[in-house]
């Protein structure tokens, strides 16, 4: 019968603090991080793709080395990071590599780059993600991935999937390759820190259960029907407090908005209380796009998902494989109920 590698150094006291056990893959996998932290591999090989179905620990693992990671480093989110990038293209001079000198300061004097959620979709991402791995192996930054989708699966559409193809064959010559494939998804039976999506039941402005809402999440009600500015365009919203903000589903994600107004909302308020969830097989490809983007930065900024009315929108909208990181977004919501349930 195989045995299991012994456990790095680094991360015995961070599973014991966390009263933690990790299972064949994470086991594995962190045996191989290992090597990358103590330089025990090949001169080419300086990072780690972290690949699985959601839920299976690659952004856990990556976390506690993360933490142990001795240098500079950085850790991003795909939508963070692309704000953060257009942001500051817009704001350079030009030059002949105006990108790879933006991705450069950006990357600052960080020897690892831990890249959360990367997943490629569309081919004007495509390109900014490839000049990315171009300018951080140049400098050999160590690499972090976690992701759900394999390396060969990224930029699935077949009009521009062969313009991805040279990092694709980049990635798997300079990262190891890493599968987190079990068959359990730990956030479906296991509440996570900091995250909650929680049912709470009729509230309206007038008859004080709103307010008590608000008091439960430690807040008071400053605005009804009021507008709230963000990023791209102003949100009608039907309450607002010092950190919690109450709107309709319709208003947040059936309308035109993109990951800014998440980014943006997230940044202002801990806590996002949602009515009319009204999800099921026939909602819209875009309003669910938009719905798994506020799930992931909500997620990602450790904020508070509260329904008004609580429903299985996982079962009421079955499977969708035109929406990208659906899976993901079930994933989540089941640790953040989880955790709401204390």
């Amino acid at each position: 019968m195989p045995t299991s590698p012994p456990l790095p150094a680094w991360l015995i006291a961070a599973l014991e603090r966390r009263a933690l056990r990790l299972d064949a893959d994470q086991l594995s996998a962190a045996a191989r991080l290992d090597a990358l932290l103590t330089g025990a591999l090949p001169e080419d090989v300086i990072g780690a793709y972290c690949y699985g179905p959601p839920g299976r620990g690659k952004s856990l693992l990556a976390a506690l080395f993360h933490e142990a990671y001795p240098g500079a480093r950085v850790r991003t989110h795909f939508h963070a990071f692309l704000r953060d990038v257009n942001r500051r293209l817009v704001a350079a001079p030009p030059s002949d590599d105006k990108l790879g000198e933006v991705l450069a300061q950006w990357l600052g004097d960080s020897q690892l780059l831990w890249f959360d959620e990367f997943h490629v979709h569309d081919i004007a991402d495509a390109l900014i993600l490839a000049a990315l791995l171009r300018v951080a192996i140049a400098r050999r930054v160590h690499l972090l991935f976690t992701s759900n989708q394999a390396p060969a699966a990224l930029l699935p559409d077949p009009e521009f999937h062969h313009r991805f193809e040279p990092t694709i064959a980049a990635l798997q010559a300079h990262c190891l390759m890493l599968p987190f494939e079990g068959a359990v998804d730990y956030r479906r039976i296991a509440p996570g820190p900091g995250r909650q999506a929680a049912p709470a039941g009729e509230a309206t402005p007038g008859d004080g259960s709103l307010a008590a809402l608000f008091a439960r999440h430690g807040d008071t009600i400053l605005a009804t029907d009021t507008r709230v500015p963000i990023a791209t365009r102003p949100l009608e919203a039907r309450a607002a407090g010092a950190h919690t903000l109450f709107c309709d589903f319709d208003a947040l994600c059936a309308q035109a908005r993109s990951h800014l107004d998440y980014l943006d909302l997230a940044a202002r308020y801990r806590v996002l209380i949602l009515d009319h969830v009204a999800l099921d097989a026939s909602t819209a490809r875009a309003t669910l796009q938009r719905f798994v983007w506020l799930v992931d930065i909500l997620y990602d900024q450790q904020a508070s998902l509260v329904f008004l009315h609580d429903a299985d929108h996982e079962a009421r909208v079955g499977q969708r494989d035109d929406v990208h990181g659906i899976e993901r977004t079930w994933s989540r919501i089941s640790e953040m109920r989880a955790a709401a349930r204390g």
